[in-house]
């Protein structure tokens, strides 16, 4: 262990430290690296059609790479933050629930900014990160704890509907395109076994003496799961990554730092690797491929290949944090800050945390509420949680139509897989296409309308609602496994 390891025995609140500075400039590192994934990964959404030219797409990918280049820098860090803000904003609702968390925490980090340049001017960024990331823990626990809590459900636990044994299928088809033959697991044990993993790693992040390995677990298991070419949900792992490494010792950040440095002294490789013109090219043609994506590639072309750069990244960034773990297991972490939220502008972040993951229970939005692929339904009034009721009033989230006939392409998909759809999110696809014809079936009532726009309410929007709520589509034959 480096000498900086022996000699400093200090806690992530001492911005006077080197220890302290080194496990903040990290996360830094790592913290940038997710947002750049994000883009990688979904910038566009769904649609991998032509290029990516969003200006607040840019401005992220500008802002992340100024970052990855001098992570000490606390303007370029709060540039960042307010451009993945404005990023999220603008998305908003159909946004990923990483990218939830990512806001929550970015959030923290700005304020934590402000504050600190009103009170520290000669070391803004190491005084606002001391602040930050007691917060940063607990809004990871909080969003991983409720993602864990969502999978109570019925048809989570059901075999015939559950996501685990659906995913667990996708993954498996892997061995079998290779001729390596499906791994024999009782598709009985996959939910129990899944959503009971969730909820002990959540368990050991809270508890001070097991957080470590409750960090180590959550990276290891959600990269596993993220391996699926079928799923492709790396930029959740490497924002748990970022924020997992949090909960190791504060030695893990000077700890990898000395590796790092003794690596570039020792090996040529190393420091070819390392050096800055290889580092600008590799984040050149990151960027490009982030920004046009199948347009240089071909849709099929650019998804091997960000399965595979992905898959890459993340086999190495899962075992550097497991080895690095594993090098600072038993290093003294007395008087390290626990999880929690100080401030009124924290607090507040928590309270939205929590609002936002039970959201589904108060009959508010659907998506974005950190129950992904847990089978989750709360619509019509019904939850199929074990534990928590839907609240009784009807709202939007039970405003469901049946789509009978559409020009949508999209609308009529639904409509003949017979999925269900609300009232609100009706409104808000049509908004986009007003001239469109549609026949749906509204509280027993069929509405043939040989254009949307002939009904005004139809295609227009509520400039809060539509911003904030959005909605998940329904199969009235049982929760299937979705985002």
């Amino acid at each position: 262990m480096g000498a900086s390891v022996r000699a400093l025995r200090t806690v992530d609140g001492a911005t006077d430290t080197e220890i302290g500075r080194h496990q903040r400039t990290v996360f830094v590192i790592l913290w940038a690296l997710a947002h750049l994934v994000h883009l990688f990964n979904q910038a566009g959404g769904a649609d991998l059609s032509g290029a990516v030219w969003e200006p607040l797409t840019l401005l992220v990918l500008a802002a992340t790479l100024l970052v990855l280049l001098r992570p000490t820098s606390a303007w370029r860090l709060a540039v960042l933050a307010l451009a993945q803000l404005l990023h999220f904003g603008a998305d908003l609702p159909g946004v990923a629930n990483h990218w939830h968390i990512v806001a929550a925490v970015n959030a923290g980090l700005l304020a934590a900014l402000v504050t600190a340049r009103r009170r520290n001017r000669e070391d803004v960024g190491n005084t606002a990160l001391a602040t930050l990331l007691p917060y940063a823990r607990l809004a990871l626990i909080l969003a991983y704890g409720t993602a864990a809590l969502a999978k109570l459900n019925t048809a989570f636990l059901d075999t015939a509907h559950s996501c685990a044994v659906s995913m667990y299928h996708d993954y498996t088809a892997i061995f079998a395109a290779l001729g390596l033959g499906r791994p024999s697991i009782p598709e009985a044990v996959l939910p129990w076994g899944i959503a009971g993993a969730e909820l002990v790693i959540a368990i050991l992040l809270v508890v001070p003496r097991t957080r470590a390995l409750g960090a180590v677990l959550a990276v290891v298991f959600h990269f596993w799961m993220a391996a699926s070419p079928a799923i492709l949900v790396f930029d959740f792992t490497f924002v748990l990554i970022a924020v997992a490494f949090l909960f190791l010792p504060p030695q893990a950040g000077a700890q990898l730092v000395d590796e790092l440095r003794a690596l570039r002294a020792e090996r040529a490789w190393a420091r070819w690797l390392f050096s800055r013109p290889v580092l600008w090219a590799v984040l050149a043609v990151v960027a490009a491929v982030a920004v046009q994506r199948d347009a240089l590639l071909g849709e099929e072309g650019f998804t091997l290949v960000r399965w595979g750069s992905l898959l890459a990244c993340g086999v190495l960034a899962t075992v550097v944090f497991v080895v690095t773990a594993w090098r600072v297991r038993g290093e003294p972490v007395v008087g390290q800050t626990p999880a929690r939220a100080r401030g009124a502008v924290q607090l507040a972040l928590v309270a939205l945390i929590v609002a936002n993951a039970l959201a589904p229970f108060a009959g508010g939005k659907t998506v974005g509420t950190f129950a992904m692929f847990s089978n989750l339904s709360t619509e019509q009034q019904e939850s199929n949680h074990l534990l928590l009721p839907r609240l009784p009033v009807d709202t939007a989230q039970d405003d469901l139509v049946e789509i009978v006939e559409a020009e949508d392409e999209d609308l009529a998909e639904l409509g003949e897989e017979g999925w269900l759809l609300s009232h609100h999110e009706l409104r808000r696809r049509l908004a986009d296409e007003p001239d469109a014809a549609i026949t749906y079936e509204r509280d027993g009532e069929v509405i043939a309308l040989e254009q949307a726009a002939h009904d005004p309410e139809l295609v227009s929007l509520d400039p809060i609602r539509h911003r904030l709520i959005g909605h998940r589509p329904v199969d009235p034959d049982g929760p299937e496994c979705s985002w």
